[in-house]
């Protein structure tokens, strides 16, 4: 899997605001342009190289501490791939490239952040559905109802057929009746929300600054967990806020918060218990450390602190920030483990999969 995270401070990045549909779709626009079409930094101006470290000058790219990047159509093929990138400069970046080009670069070489390869094969006005990438045949869906105000409508489906039909919901109806819900702004109105979402193919997180201050920000994660069942085909998650009541506590932040008992205005559903028979049924998160913090988020051109748990201890020796695993309860026992962490270090960078997690601050 390939972690990509993006940033409302990217060049062309979508913006993010509380208009509601059908005049503007601004959580549909953010989801659609990080996980499927990806969009494109500004103009690359050259691309030099000392061996084969490459140095990308891009004016004004908006980038911050790490990222990846698709560079194509220089001449010489080694500039050419996807790569992680560390932010030099307000106009510059660097990559490692797999061999030592012959020259600086020619030819027309460009720069894009590519979409983290889901697809949104199913569209309405106002309504999107998001597939989870990889092409496994138990990839699920997300439907995003962006009609409703300044927050989202989601609920996640195991098929579907239409826009409006599907099977296998989670929440069920009987768990949610309305669903789960992400608030794109405070305010129904057009002032821009700074945003953060991180992505593979098969999971997503989305933080968003949603009243422009240090103690309201919302979240929402989907995708599959890391489950301990042995082929679990009914491991994917949503977490988001089961309210679409705009409010300026960190409600929706509270959804990947560390509680032994979920909060009611917490939605955390799993499409199926894990036997892998019956709907789709509600899920704890649990884990080893939990130490209200802020973190660093970057949007707007502005550095806006963002409330939320982040349990951990810092290096002395990298600067990282080390980190236990979440931890899915199902019934009071372990289904499995999140994928990766999104509040630890600045913006939302996270690097899974290890067995202690450890996240590097980018500022």
């Amino acid at each position: 899997m390939t972690v990509r995270v993006f940033r409302s401070t990217d060049y062309n990045a979508p913006v993010m605001n509380g208009q509601a549909s059908p005049t503007n779709t601004a959580l549909i626009n953010v989801l659609t342009a990080c996980l499927v079409d990806g969009y494109n930094l500004p103009a690359v101006s050259s691309i030099t190289h000392s061996g084969a470290v490459a140095t990308v000058t891009s004016p004004a790219h908006g980038l911050v501490g790490t990222a990846k990047v698709t560079i194509a159509g220089a001449t010489q093929t080694e500039y050419n791939g996807t790569f992680s990138v560390t932010v030099t400069g307000t106009n510059t970046f660097t990559y490692t490239m797999s061999g030592t080009p012959a020259s600086n670069a020619t030819g027309t070489p460009t720069a894009r952040l590519d979409g983290a390869g889901w697809t949104k094969p199913l569209t309405g006005t106002g309504l999107a559905a998001f597939l989870q990438g990889t092409g496994e045949s138990w990839a699920r869906y997300l439907r995003v109802d962006d009609t409703v105000g300044a927050s989202a409508r989601l609920i996640g489906y195991e098929s579907m057929s239409d826009i409006n039909n599907g099977a296998g919901l989670f929440p069920t109806a009987a768990l949610l009746p309305s669903g789960a819900y992400m608030t794109k702004s405070a305010t129904t109105d057009a002032v821009v929300r700074a945003w953060v979402l991180v992505a593979t193919e098969r999971w997503f997180t989305l933080i968003i600054n949603q009243s422009g201050t240090a103690t309201a920000s919302s979240i929402m994660s989907f995708g599959d967990i890391a489950s301990y069942v042995s082929g679990d085909q009914y491991k994917t998650i949503l977490i988001a806020s089961n309210s679409a009541t705009v409010n300026t506590s960190n409600y929706g932040y509270g959804g990947l918060a560390l509680h032994t008992a979920a909060p009611t205005n917490e939605a955390k559903c799993i499409a199926r218990p894990y036997t892998g028979v019956g709907s789709g049924v509600k899920v704890n998160l649990t884990g080893a450390l939990s130490v209200a913090t802020n973190m660093t988020f970057i949007g707007n051109g502005a550095t806006t602190a963002m409330n939320g748990s982040a349990g951990g201890t810092t290096s002395i020796v990298d600067g990282a920030l080390y980190q236990s695993p979440i931890m899915v309860t199902e019934s009071s026992a372990y289904r499995g483990m999140l994928p990766e962490h999104p509040r630890a270090g600045a913006s939302g960078c996270t690097i899974p999969g290890e067995s202690r997690r450890k996240y590097f601050p980018l500022l």
